[in-house]
């Protein structure tokens, strides 16, 4: 596997194969952006300056049948909070990178215009992104869907990241296609904009770069996971992340005003138990993976009053 390093000051590319000496070795997802993060970016530069870097990871087990092993970190120095910060989401893309044999991308610099960063079976190209300046990520998705292929990765950025806004997410489009996954903590989507990056763009690879020395153990040591995860995924399942917002009101732990309370008189409102009841009755979906190794499945969809 390899780290790409991409500077968007002179678009040159590169790479770093990491190795039993590497310092990078056994280090994957938040584990991999942090440390980066700590061992490059000056502590006290401006989070939206060159200096800082947004690093986005695979973890150790990407590109495996490994249970819920596709998810992706995105890492920086956060504009929100000025410290460390890692923001996690599924979707098809982190399989994707694995794939092409990419641990993580690390962009550096900023570029003096806005660019598609394109990965194909040829490696990483450069690619104007100037007339999907001003796109929401659903208009872009079906744009780049549309000149690219139906079975892309992608993550991208919409208005907010364009316009450095410090709550700004990184979109990954989902299972369908579209782009209904973010890594949303920290504002990590204002540092890709503060880049120039409009979006990453993936084509499939032809094969997978993920060599295992041992598949048929690999499959039976990964399938104890899978059958407690499965186990486990009842509740989650069936109620979704919402499942933990009364208990969390009750801890004081539910993050109301902006955190400067912990609890929520109308926490029921919003609970697990209340969106499932919208999902039954609008005929919705149940148990949506969140990336192509996910059993747990604990999103939801839920359709307005009109379906």
């Amino acid at each position: 596997m390899r780290i790409a390093r991409i500077n968007m000051n002179t678009e040159e590319i590169n790479y770093e194969n990491i190795t039993h000496d590497s310092k990078y070795f056994l280090l994957g997802a938040r584990a991999l952006t942090s440390q980066i993060v700590h061992n490059e970016v000056p502590p006290l530069c401006d989070p939206l300056s060159e200096e800082n870097k947004i690093i986005i990871a695979t973890g150790l087990l990407a590109g495996s049948p490994f249970p819920c092993s596709g998810r992706t970190s995105v890492g920086a120095k956060s504009p929100l909070t000025n410290g460390i910060k890692e923001a996690n989401v599924g979707g098809r893309p982190a399989m994707m990178l694995a794939f092409h044999g990419i641990r993580a991308l690390i962009l550096e610099g900023k570029s003096t215009t806005l660019k598609l960063i394109l990965i194909d079976n040829e490696g990483i190209k450069f690619k104007t992104a100037e007339k999907y300046k001003g796109y929401g990520n659903y208009e872009l998705h079906s744009k780049l869907r549309g000149n690219y292929g139906e079975n892309i990765g992608i993550y991208s950025i919409g208005l907010a990241g364009e316009f450095l806004m410090k709550a700004a997410s990184i979109a990954a489009n989902d299972l369908e296609g579209y782009p209904s996954r973010h890594a949303a903590r920290g504002g990590l989507g204002a540092v890709m904009g503060s880049k120039r990056v409009k979006a990453i763009i993936i084509i499939p690879a032809k094969s997978s770069k993920v060599i295992f020395h041992d598949i048929k153990n690999f499959r039976a040591l990964s399938k104890p996971f899978a059958k407690y995860l499965a186990e486990s995924r009842k509740t989650f399942s069936i109620y979704g992340t919402a499942n933990m917002v009364r208990a969390m009101s009750v801890l004081g732990g539910l993050p109301t005003k902006n955190f400067r309370r912990g609890t929520f008189n109308k926490a029921t409102e919003i609970s697990g138990e209340k969106l499932h009841e919208l999902v039954v009755a609008r005929k919705g979906k149940k148990q949506v993976p969140c990336c192509p190794t996910c059993v747990i499945k604990c999103s939801n969809v839920i359709l307005d009053e009109d379906g």
